[in-house]
C-alpha cells in the first residue's frame, strides 16, 4: 500500500509541473510596414491598429492612419484618417471610436465610424484627444491638457468631468465596462460605478503612475509605468492589493483573454522585453517569449483576435506589431483510458453517449444538498454548451451513459483492482481503483459473467469486466460509464464522495471556466469544493476548426474535414469570409415521440459552428455551405434508403427539421446544403416502426384467482421470426432489476407479485412495459379482502 500511494503521489507531482511549465509558438513580426503603432482593437472582422509619427518631415511623410488586418495579420490595408494621427480605437456596438492627434479640414478629435471604417464622422470636441472608452450608456474622451469628457447622447453633447477647462489635465488611461469606468491622469485615479456621471479618487493609488487598466467583470488589473508593477482589485476598484509577485517592474498595458491576463514587462534575465500571462489572478507568471532586444521598447498595447488558434498581438514602441499564437491545448489531459467496449471506431465514444456528466452539478445521490434552484432543470457538458431536457439529458447526473446493445462485452479501459457493487438505482455494478488515482464505475450490468461478486480481482486493460444488462434503475440497456478521483491519494474513494466526481471528457470550453471545479458548498458534513476533471481518454474526441480566410497564405482553404464529414464554403466571396468554422462530432440525437418513425444514422451527428473575430456566435449567412458526409453502409440496416437526409435541430420547436439532400447510393455519400449553423444528424425513415409483442402463459392450479401451487410463466412473441427478436426482458421487483428470458420462470415467492415484461427486436423498436399481477398462495392463508370505511387506528408507540 505504501508503494501505491508514493506511485499515486509522484504521478501527481508531474501532472502539476507539467500543467505549469507550457510552451507555445513563437511571436513573429507582422507586415504592418510602421513602427509607431501606438493602439490595437479587436472587432468582429478584424484587428485595427492606430499609427502615430510625429516624424512628419520623413520622406515619404508617415500615413498618420488606421490600419485593418481582416485575416489574423497576414495582410494589412489603410481603413481611413489618414494624416491624423491615431492615438487610441475603441471598438463597441457596431462602431469604430478613434481619437486623433493632428488637426485636418479645422477638425481634430473623436470620429466615429457606423460602417466597419468606409466612412468616418466628426463627433468629438475641438481638442487633440489621447484616449476613448464606452459602455452601453457613455461615451468617455480622454484629451492631451483639458481632461475627461463624456457623452450621453453617442457625441452630439459633451460634458467635462475632469478638470477645468483646457488647464492642463492629461488623461493617461481609460477602461470601463457596464459595472465600471477607470480613468487616470499624472497622478491620480479616478472610479465611477454609475456611468461616469460622479467620480471618486482612489486615495491608495495615487502617485504610482498606473496608467494601464484591464477589467474583467469584478476584477481589475492596474499596470503602473513607473517602477511600482501591478495592484489588483476583486471589487469593482473598492479595495487595492498589490501583486508582489510581478515585482516592481514597468508595465507595457495589459488585457484580458480566455481567463488569462496578459501584461507587457522586461525580462530580468536577460533583460529584452516581453509579454507574461497569469491564469491565477498573478500567483504565477509565464513568459510569452516575446523578448524584444532593446528592453526600453516597451508594447504601447496588447490585444487579441477570437480564432482557433487564437491569436496575441502586440504592438512595440519602435517595432511594429508581432502576432503571437495561443497554444491551442489547454485543458489538463492524462490518457489513460481505452474505449471499454469492442468500438468499431473511435468515433463511437461521442456518438454513442446519450447523457452526459453534468458540470452544474453532478450530485444525483447525494442526500445532504441539492442543485442551486437555477440549475435544476438543465445539464452542462463537458463543451460548455447548456440546456434542459430533451435537448441534454439529464440535470445532476454524475456519469456518462452510452447506449449500447444488451449484451454487449464490457472491458476495462485500464488496469485496476476489479469489485463488485450493488445498489436499487444502479443494479450489478463493477469498480476497478486504478494505480493513477482513479475508480471507474460500471452501473447497470447483467448478473451473468461478472468479473466478480466476492473478493477485489486484479485485471488486465481489456479484460471482460461483465455485460451491458437493465439491472437498476433504467428504461433500457446502456452503459452507465463514472469515474470518482482519490483527491487525497490515500487509496480511499469513500471519502471522496461526491466532491471528487469528475468528467473523462475534461472541461473543453475555452470560453467559460468549468462550475464543478469552482462550486463550493456547506452542508451537515462541513465545507465542500468540486473538482478538477482531466480529459482521461487515448482517443481523442473528433473536432476541428479551421479560419475561412479571404487571405493569400498558401495553407487557407475553403474546407472543413472532420472524420467522415466535410463543410465546404466554395460559394462564399472574399468579402463574406474571415471567421471561425468549428465542427465538433456530437452525440446520439434525442427524437420527440412525433418523430420515432425516423432512425439516426451512425456517426453523422455533429455541432457547426461560426464565430466571428470577436468571438461571437454567427448564426446565418448570406451564402450556403455545402456539407457532404460519408455514411457507413453496415449503418443503413432498417431504414428506407430514398429518405435518408441530413437534418438540423430547430431549437423553436423542438424538433429536427429536414434539409434538401441528396444520397448517392454508389459512393454512400450524403450532400446538403444550409445557411445557418446548429447541430446536424442524418436521419432516414425506418423500414420496420413497429415493436414486438409478446405473450405471456402463466400455468398452474388456481382458487379464486390465487395460484395453490407456484405459476410457471411463459414468454413468447407473436408474429414475429426468433431470429428478429433481440430478447425478451422480464422484471419481478417492479423494475429495478431487468433479466433476459431465457427459459420458463417458476415464480416460488408467496403474495402478490407484479410481474413486468417487454421485448425489443433487433431494429431497436422497443415495447411498452407490460404487467401481469400474479397472486400465490400455497399455504391456504385467508386472502379475502375486507373495505372498512370511515374507522380510526391507533397504535402503541
Amino acid at each position: 500500500m505504501k508503494q501505491y500511494l508514493k506511485y499515486l503521489t509522484v504521478l501527481a507531482i508531474l501532472i502539476t509541473f507539467s500543467s505549469l511549465f507550457k510552451t507555445g509558438a513563437s511571436w513573429i513580426k507582422t507586415g504592418l510596414a510602421s513602427q509607431s503603432i501606438t493602439s490595437l482593437e479587436n472587432t468582429p472582422f478584424g484587428i485595427l491598429a492606430g499609427e502615430l509619427n510625429t516624424n512628419i518631415w520623413e520622406v515619404p511623410p508617415p500615413k498618420n492612419a488606421l490600419y485593418i488586418s481582416k485575416d489574423l495579420g497576414q495582410t494589412w490595408q489603410t481603413l481611413g484618417l489618414s494624416g491624423r494621427g491615431i492615438t487610441d480605437i475603441k471598438y463597441y456596438d457596431g462602431k469604430i471610436y478613434a481619437t486623433t492627434y493632428y488637426t485636418q479640414n479645422n477638425t481634430n478629435g473623436l470620429f466615429v465610424s457606423s460602417d466597419k471604417g468606409a466612412t468616418w464622422s466628426y463627433i468629438g470636441p475641438p481638442y487633440s484627444t489621447n484616449k476613448v472608452t464606452t459602455d452601453s450608456q457613455t461615451i468617455y474622451l480622454g484629451t492631451e491638457n483639458c481632461g475627461l469628457w463624456i457623452s450621453k447622447d453617442k457625441g452630439d453633447t459633451w460634458t467635462q468631468r475632469i478638470g477645468i477647462s483646457c488647464d492642463g489635465t492629461k488623461i493617461y488611461a481609460l477602461a470601463s465596462s457596464d459595472n465600471l469606468a477607470i480613468v487616470a491622469t499624472l497622478r491620480s485615479v479616478y472610479r465611477s460605478v454609475d456611468h461616469g456621471e460622479t467620480w471618486t479618487e482612489m486615495s491608495s493609488l495615487l502617485n504610482k503612475s498606473l496608467y494601464y487598466f484591464a477589467i474583467n467583470e469584478s476584477e481589475v488589473f492596474a499596470g503602473s509605468s513607473a517602477t511600482t508593477g501591478i495592484y489588483a482589485s476583486m471589487d469593482l476598484g473598492t479595495t487595492w492589493n498589490k501583486v508582489d509577485s510581478f515585482g516592481n517592474y514597468a508595465v507595457g498595458n495589459i488585457t484580458h483573454f480566455r481567463n488569462k491576463y496578459y501584461v507587457g514587462r522586461q525580462n530580468p534575465i536577460n533583460q529584452t522585453y516581453t509579454v507574461y500571462s497569469t491564469s491565477n489572478l498573478g500567483n504565477t507568471w509565464e513568459n510569452t517569449g516575446l523578448e524584444i532586444s532593446d528592453p526600453f521598447n516597451k508594447t504601447r498595447d496588447i490585444n487579441w483576435i477570437y480564432s482557433e488558434p487564437a491569436y496575441l498581438f502586440a504592438a512595440v514602441l519602435y517595432e511594429g506589431v508581432y502576432r503571437y499564437q495561443l497554444p491551442e491545448d489547454s485543458i489538463p489531459k492524462l490518457p489513460i483510458f481505452d474505449i471499454p467496449w469492442t468500438s468499431q471506431g473511435d468515433q463511437e465514444l461521442i456518438d454513442k453517449i446519450t447523457a452526459y456528466f453534468d458540470h452544474s452539478y453532478p450530485l444525483l445521490g447525494y442526500a445532504y444538498f441539492v442543485e442551486p434552484e437555477s440549475d435544476k432543470t438543465t445539464t452542462q457538458n463537458f463543451l460548455g454548451y447548456k440546456d434542459s431536457e430533451p435537448n441534454i439529458y439529464y440535470s445532476s447526473h454524475s456519469g456518462t451513459d452510452f447506449a449500447l446493445k444488451y449484451g454487449t462485452e464490457i472491458v476495462a479501459p485500464a488496469s485496476g483492482y476489479a469489485s463488485y457493487y450493488y445498489c436499487s438505482a444502479c443494479g450489478n455494478t463493477i469498480k476497478i481503483d486504478h494505480p493513477q488515482g482513479y475508480q471507474s464505475i460500471y452501473e447497470h450490468l447483467q448478473s451473468d459473467e461478472l468479473i466478480t461478486k466476492y473478493d477485489k480481482v486484479w485485471v488486465n486493460a481489456g479484460d471482460k469486466i461483465g455485460k451491458v444488462g437493465m439491472t437498476g434503475k433504467t428504461s433500457g440497456p446502456h452503459l452507465h460509464f463514472e469515474i470518482l478521483r482519490d483527491l487525497g491519494l490515500d487509496g480511499d474513494y469513500l471519502n471522496d464522495f461526491p466532491i471528487g466526481r469528475v468528467d473523462p471528457f475534461g472541461w473543453q470550453s475555452l470560453i467559460s471556466s468549468d462550475p464543478w471545479k469552482n462550486f463550493t458548498w456547506n452542508d451537515s458534513l462541513g465545507n465542500h469544493r468540486g473538482s478538477e476533471s482531466s480529459y482521461l481518454w487515448k482517443t481523442d474526441i473528433g473536432k476541428n476548426s479551421r479560419f475561412i480566410s479571404s487571405g493569400s497564405n498558401p495553407e487557407d482553404s475553403d474546407d472543413l474535414v472532420l472524420d467522415n464529414k466535410k463543410v465546404s464554403f466554395e460559394n462564399f466571396q472574399n468579402s463574406a469570409k474571415n471567421f471561425t468554422a468549428k465542427i465538433v462530432s456530437y452525440i446520439q440525437p434525442t427524437l420527440n415521440s412525433v418523430q420515432k418513425n425516423l432512425k439516426y444514422i451512425e456517426s453523422t451527428s455533429f455541432i457547426l459552428e461560426a464565430f466571428d473575430q470577436s468571438g461571437d456566435i454567427i448564426s446565418n449567412f448570406d451564402n450556403l455551405i455545402k456539407i457532404s458526409i460519408q455514411i457507413n453502409p453496415l449503418s443503413l440496416s432498417n431504414v428506407i434508403t430514398s429518405t435518408i437526409k441530413l437534418y438540423y435541430w430547430n431549437q423553436n420547436s423542438g424538433l429536427w427539421e429536414s434539409l434538401e439532400s441528396t444520397f448517392d447510393t454508389v459512393t454512400n455519400t450524403l450532400t446538403s446544403y444550409t445557411n445557418h449553423f446548429s447541430k446536424f444528424a442524418a436521419f432516414a425513415e425506418k423500414a420496420d416502426i413497429l415493436p414486438p409483442e409478446t405473450v405471456i402463459l402463466v400455468q398452474g392450479d388456481q382458487l379464486n384467482g390465487w395460484f395453490v401451487e407456484y405459476p410457471l410463466i411463459n414468454l413468447s412473441c407473436d408474429n414475429e421470426e426468433s431470429t428478429d427478436i433481440e430478447g425478451i426482458f422480464y422484471s419481478i421487483d417492479d423494475g429495478e432489476t431487468w433479466e433476459l428470458y431465457k427459459e420458463p420462470i417458476l415464480i416460488q415467492k408467496e403474495g402478490v407479485t407484479d410481474f413486468l415484461y417487454k421485448s425489443q427486436d433487433i431494429n431497436g423498436n422497443m415495447e411498452d412495459t407490460k404487467n401481469y399481477v400474479i397472486r400465490v398462495n400455497t399455504q391456504g392463508k385467508i386472502t379475502k379482502t375486507i373495505k372498512v370505511i370511515g374507522s380510526r387506528f391507533e397504535t402503541n408507540n
